[in-house]
């Protein structure tokens, strides 16, 4: 396979995950996947009333945006998800490249264990 070749389909298959996820999360009463993701976002099913997530149109850094209403003691309160979807293409992971500047990863502490790796990062 050429490198056009597997570009096009290393696009193609992050559609399919597009897809995948939107009707996950708006199948979200019947899915449990839906259910796991949508409870380690935070979320207490029972106070969700609805969830809607569609696929974000033009040129943003997010693919899919995920819309929860949550129904809190006759309060209702409308939440916006912004979420990328990375499909893991080998077994060390995503391969993806962070551009953020050291600074902000200094604020967050050691929580991505670079202390026992070798990072690079522009300063």
């Amino acid at each position: 396979m050429d490198k056009v070749e597997l570009g096009s389909k290393t696009a193609k298959d992050g559609f399919r995950n597009e897809n995948f996820v939107i009707n996950t999360f708006n199948d979200w009463e019947n899915n449990n996947l839906a259910k796991e993701w949508l409870e380690s976002m935070g979320y207490n099913l029972k106070e969700i009333e609805s969830v809607k997530a569609e696929k974000i149109k033009g040129s943003f850094k997010a693919d899919i945006q995920v819309v929860v209403n949550v129904a809190v003691k006759l309060k209702k309160l409308q939440d916006v998800q912004n979420i990328q979807v990375k499909l893991v293409s080998n077994p060390q992971g995503f391969n993806q490249i962070d551009k953020r500047y050291l600074k902000s990863f200094l604020r967050q502490g050691d929580t991505f264990g670079t202390k026992d790796k070798q990072v690079t990062f522009r300063i």
